[in-house]
């Protein structure tokens, strides 16, 4: 330990010395995501634009809104700045506009355009291949439990004619399982026009604020507390994510006019589910996608979902948008609940309706939304909300309320559980108010409640989060950035009493996290970065007479990372990383960068240290090829991970290689 805390020190001073770089501003929106590898929607939008930028002079404020940084109030003042001016002669005119903060700029200037010559529709195909795999084998395959293929295959391939003809094709299996194409996914776009498309095979829907339809995943409270509290969706999209319950598959069809907008769609897709096979029925879904062992594969393709609805869209003036939203679908076995008194308000039966009314309005600087959603049970869902944007301030009060018997399959809506829209209350506050030129204070606050019981917590409780961030420039190419966070959620503990034993209490735990970052970049082609972390958790509600009660825990952790950029062609990027939590419990995430099209939040707990390299070079004008080599040494440890996963030793190291191709 001695030994570690000092080579602790001897990195914080190098890291004071070189103060580190400019941070990636998607990390910021989903820091609060749960640890995952995989594809993310808003990563999917931001590739998109930074291949085809939107048009400054030809984006309308719908398509200007999609970027998370550009609020309905600055879209729509951004198009009525070109009606009064004319057309924009280049990017940096947009400081004109009175509402924009300069800094906002570099943010969105890879995704906007100025480009005048209206092009032919062109043939282009692109192509991403990417195989993933730990270098450690774990139990599972030593044992035969998974298939002797300890690689994750990722193929995906898609080919574009213009704006008009758009085909996808994608290929996904986990590591220990067997077929290569184990999650397949297709679509067919045909958009003649701005006036209709229509999209056969997989394909997404996001409307309103997500209580009847949106992509898998949630709005996250983050760092950016006015950006997270309001979903901007974008409407019928191609499925390319994942999730293998998330999409629908089948055929969808939109037009759309000056004043209203028409969606139809249907949908037959086969969803993974675990069955009662006593009496044939469903127990619940099945949502970890995979499909290694004899019990998993039991769950693949159990349960059948057709499905059929519409929504209506109308835009009586340009601040006003009205939309409903309903859909009928009806399942191929019968849902039952095993635990009564644990699952009494969870879905039953064979069918399920949902209808849901959304609004959205701008007047002046605010922008008022809602969307209010009935299932088939009479289960009620509402958010209603508010954003206020200037130069200088910004705001956001949210309202949620799921009832505890309202069920919405394809929904994913603000709040503690993301896709589980059931069982919660809550109150959202966001606040960006710019102090300084140079200096930004962002806080938030979040109160929830669970009027009934949860999964794991027997009895009505609730909860808070709260954030204080500042943000300070200096210098042009240095940032200094430091946050406390708070978080008091109730948690289910076994207690040892001397009156009576053992026994599960619903205690409120207590989690803080303090993060220090310096950012600086000495160079035009480095960025260099440290960062500072301390987590604290208490659980101080036990009951008064007590035996042997848990002490606090704490953590921390620190990196330091350096990335170049060489002659356009190659990039390096490396981080070494020291944690050292008291368990799992206080465990510490950091953001990762990876091969493109992948987000990685990684776990950190125990004691240890980690080191990743990641090279992407670019070897034509039509291909690049990325490597990313990570490890992590966990000390005082003999294994890492539970039953089938297990792996023994004290060193888990990973490796991924992507091949993407565009001609």
């Amino acid at each position: 330990m001695k030994s570690m805390w000092l080579t602790f020190i001897f990195v914080f001073f190098v890291g004071i010395s070189s103060i580190l770089a400019q941070q990636e501003n998607v990390e910021q929106l989903l820091e609060n995501l749960d640890e995952f590898s995989d594809n993310h929607e808003l990563l999917e939008l931001l590739n998109d634009l930074r291949a085809h930028p939107l048009d400054l002079n030809r984006a309308s404020a719908d398509e200007l809104k999609r970027l998370p940084w550009i609020s309905d109030v600055l879209a729509r003042d951004i198009v009525t700045f070109r009606k009064k001016h004319g057309k924009f002669q280049s990017l940096k005119q947009l400081e004109e506009i009175p509402e924009i903060d300069p800094e906002l700029l570099p943010l969105i200037s890879e995704f906007l355009t100025i480009d005048e010559r209206k092009h032919s529709p062109e043939i282009s195909l692109a192509l991403r291949s990417r195989i993933f795999r730990k270098l450690q084998q774990s139990q599972g395959y030593r044992d035969g439990s998974y298939y002797p293929s300890p690689e994750k295959v990722y193929n995906r391939l898609t080919i574009n004619y213009g704006e008009t003809i758009r085909v996808g094709a994608l290929l996904e299996k986990d590591a220990g399982e067997k077929n290569l194409s184990d999650f397949q996914s297709y679509y067919f776009e045909f958009s003649p026009n701005a006036s209709w498309k229509i999209i056969a095979g997989n394909y997404l829907l996001e409307f309103g604020q997500g209580l009847v339809f949106w992509n898998p995943y949630a709005s996250y409270k983050s760092i950016q507390p006015v950006y997270s509290a309001k979903k901007k969706g974008g409407s019928l999209r191609p499925y390319r994510l994942v999730d293998e319950n998330a999409s629908l598959r089948g055929i969808a069809y939109q037009f759309c006019a000056k004043f209203y907008q028409i969606t139809l769609f249907s949908s037959l897709q086969k969803l993974d589910a675990t069955l009662d096979k006593t009496n044939d029925q469903v127990v619940n879904f099945y949502e970890a996608g995979y499909h290694r062992t004899e019990n998993e594969l039991d769950k693949k393709d159990q349960l059948q979902e057709q499905l059929f609805g519409s929504r209506m869209q109308i835009m009586p003036n340009p601040n006003l948008t009205l939309g409903i939203t309903g859909y009928f679908s009806k399942f191929n076995r019968q849902f039952t609940a095993t635990d009564r008194e644990r699952y009494r308000f969870a879905f039953t039966g064979k069918e399920n309706q949902l209808v849901g009314c959304d609004v959205n309005y701008i007047l002046g600087d605010w922008n008022f939304f809602g969307e209010f959603a009935r299932s088939g049970n009479n289960g009620f869902g509402a958010v209603a909300g508010a954003v206020f944007d200037t130069r200088h301030l910004d705001m956001a009060v949210l309202f949620r309320n799921y009832a505890r018997n309202f069920h919405s399959f394809h929904g994913s809506g603000f709040g503690e559980h993301g896709d589980e829209l059931q069982n919660e209350r809550g109150l959202y506050l966001g606040f960006r108010f710019k102090i300084l030129k140079n200096l930004t204070l962002s806080l938030y606050q979040d109160q929830f409640y669970f009027p009934w019981r949860t999964y794991s917590i027997p009895e009505p409780a609730g909860g808070a989060d709260y954030l204080t961030a500042l943000e300070y420039k200096p210098m042009r190419r240095t940032k200094i950035y430091v946050h406390f966070k708070h978080r008091r959620k109730p948690t289910l503990k076994a207690i040892q009493t001397e009156t009576s034993g053992a026994n599960d209490w619903v205690i409120a735990k207590q989690q803080s996290n303090l993060r220090c970052q310096f950012e600086f970049k000495p160079l035009s082609k480095m960025n260099l970065r440290f960062r500072f972390e301390k987590s604290w958790v208490s659980f101080p509600d036990y009951p008064p007479v007590r035996m042997n009660p848990p002490t606090n825990l704490s953590g921390v952790l620190l990196y330091q990372e350096i990335s170049y950029q060489w002659r356009r062609k190659i990039s390096l990027s490396a981080r070494i990383t020291f944690f050292d939590t008291d368990s799992y419990e206080s465990r510490i995430y950091q953001f990762e960068r990876d091969v493109p099209g992948v987000l990685t939040n990684q776990m950190l707990y125990g004691q240890g240290s980690r080191f990743y390299l990641v090279c992407r070079y670019t070897f034509a004008p039509f291909a690049a090829v990325a490597v990313k080599f990570g490890s992590t040494h966990y000390y005082f440890r003999n294994s890492i991970g539970t039953q089938s996963d297990m792996i023994a030793g004290d060193q888990l190291s990973t490796i991924a290689v992507q091949l993407q191709s565009k001609w």
